[in-house]
């Protein structure tokens, strides 16, 4: 589960829900900071808490089928400079039964992505660092690369999508990209919305002859900069090609034994 929370120097509240659906449990609640050095405020995440009752806490016992509603409270001071945080809320447990009915040795943990964002957002900006896919494929599914560099000073959700075209320029395919948060000055790759593949956006199409033509359109927010790509790659099944080079060799051959038998005549 994922938790966005773009705020402007104040206090923000978040509310997190858990709820144990068996045994008696003993949580142990986390919070871990990506990249926490190259934070415009690395001391920001010692004034991040959870709050369970207006009380802070870093441990729970959850009864079977019991809930939690959590409070995640974030301190900022008015002159917090702006940024972008990325961290997880990390609920463990050791699975040991506190009923002593039994005892385990594996682990149960969950884990809430949550993205904060400090100040007023600046300008869009950013670009498409790759876009590609093997210029030959025998047979699809056919793989697109799409990376995509944000050089904002506040993370981004890029919109867009792939349109697939045959040699007469008819679109026969269209590959709708997930939306995903790339955070301020990193480069991230793009998969589709169906997610088939975590690092490459798929097109499904099996059966490919001939030229195509993919063209990328990628909108890194709602008001823009929209950004346009286009490749070109070629299909051809091997089984086609096989018989093909077959029937070719036969030829020469046949072609060869004429000529033989006509020079010995």
């Amino acid at each position: 589960m994922k938790h966005e929370l773009r705020i402007m120097n104040k206090l923000k509240l978040k509310e997190l829900k858990i709820k144990n659906l068996k045994f008696k449990i003993g949580l142990v609640l986390l919070l871990t900071f990506l990249d926490v050095a190259n934070y415009p405020d690395p001391f920001l995440p010692q004034r991040i808490q959870v709050l369970d009752s207006e009380n802070s806490t870093g441990n729970l016992i959850l009864s079977p089928q019991q809930k939690k509603d959590l409070t995640l409270e974030v301190q900022i001071p008015n002159n917090e400079p702006k940024g972008d945080y990325y961290l997880s809320l990390v609920f463990s447990s050791g699975a040991q039964n506190l009923n002593n009915r039994s005892s385990s040795q594996a682990t149960i943990s969950i884990a809430s992505n949550i993205l904060l964002s400090i100040g007023p957002v600046g300008k869009t900006q950013g670009q498409i660092a790759d876009f590609s896919t093997p210029f030959f494929v025998t047979k699809g599914p056919v793989p697109f690369t799409v990376r995509v560099k944000n050089t904002s000073d506040h993370y981004i959700t890029p919109k867009g999508s792939i349109v697939v075209a045959n040699m007469f320029g008819q679109t026969i395919g269209k590959v709708n990209l997930l939306p995903v948060n790339i955070l301020a000055n990193t480069v991230r790759r793009i998969p589709d919305s169906i997610q088939s593949n975590p690092t490459t956006a798929v097109w499904p199409e099996k059966f490919l002859v001939g030229p195509y033509t993919a063209t990328l359109t990628l909108a890194l927010s709602d008001s823009g900069p929209l950004f346009t790509r286009q490749i070109v790659f070629f299909a051809f099944p091997l089984e086609y090609l096989i018989a093909i080079l077959l029937i070719i060799g036969l030829i020469i051959f046949i072609a060869i034994r004429v000529n033989r038998s006509r020079k010995i005549l």
